[in-house]
Order: structure tokens, then sequence, then C-alpha cells
């Protein structure tokens, strides 16, 4: 069974979710360019909005391109946030959540945990076990984020010259 887009959607209102699309390129780069500083510590700093989708198409090996959801989340007209996971990875009845990144003048006002509790809902209702997260060692804010949220370090990964935990959770929704 495969999450259901919709009631994902009816979770995350009042804000609008929406499949990316051309037209959110300008707040897409907005967005990146609000929390540059993430980027400039643990990976290279897109340098063109080019650059920026090509690492929104991210893909692990073997994974198809329509496994990847990738949304937009809206504040009226400003986009606040991206989100992208992929559903039935790294294994049946698992998440990968590849990205859950938070406009830099939002942080801290309880969206990315508004998020993180709507996907974890609709996940569990729709069969999922296990949600996968990989973090950067050195990125202590994500750490101490998915912490708090019931996220477990099960592992180490390794990409480039970072260090990466592999982060897991039981599909319970937070309160």
């Amino acid at each position: 069974m495969t999450l259901d887009i919709d009631v994902l959607k009816k979770r995350m209102q009042p804000y609008r979710l929406q499949e990316i699309s051309p037209g959110d390129y300008d707040g897409i780069w907005s967005l990146y360019t609000s929390v540059g500083s993430y980027f400039r510590r643990f990976q290279p700093f897109p340098s063109s909005l080019n650059e920026a989708l090509a690492d929104l198409g991210a893909l692990p090996p073997g994974v198809e391109p329509t496994a990847k959801h990738t949304f937009a989340l809206y504040e009226k007209d400003q986009l606040i946030a991206l989100l992208d996971f992929i559903w039935n990875y790294p294994a049946p009845n698992m998440m990968y959540l590849g990205l859950l990144l938070v406009h830099g003048t939002f942080q801290g006002k309880g969206i990315g945990s508004m998020i993180l509790r709507s996907l974890e809902t609709s996940a569990l209702e729709y069969g999922c076990k296990r949600i996968w997260v990989v973090v950067a060692e050195c990125n202590l804010s994500a750490r101490l984020f998915f912490q708090s949220k019931g996220f477990d370090a099960t592992g180490m990964a390794y990409h480039r010259s970072l260090k990466y935990l592999v982060m897991e959770k039981s599909a319970i929704p937070t309160t």
C-alpha cells in the first residue's frame, strides 16, 4: 500500500503542501539561500538553482525516480519548507526521509515538528513500520531535533569526508 498524498496534504493545513514544479523554483532558491550556512557546514552550497534542483532530485542507487516524493510547503504565497521521502525504502514498510528543510525565517516555530508528525501519522496509517533518516554527525541541531522526536541512532554511514548517523524510529506519531 502506498501513502495517500491527499491525506497528508489535509494534515498539513493551514499550510499548503504541493509537489514541486517549475513555479516553485524561486521559492526553493530563496529557501536554500536562507539556510546557506547549513550547506556550507556539511556539504558544498549549491552555486545555482540548477545545482539545488539536482540536489533535490538525487536518489539512492537502484531507486526509481517515481518512488521519490518531493514537496513544497507554503504559508500563503511563501515557500517555507521542503520535504522529500521515499516509500518502501530501504526495505518494505519503511520510509526514508531524505529532506526536511525549513526556511531560515520560519525555523523554531514548530513547522518541522508539524511536518514530521503529519508524515509519521500518515505513514503509520499506510503500513509503514519504521522511518529512516541520515543526519551528518556534525549537524548537532538536526541530531537533537530527530532525537527529541524519538529517533535512535542505529548505524553509521560515510559520504565524501563526512560521517553520518543513520537514525530510525518506529512510525508511532509523537504528540
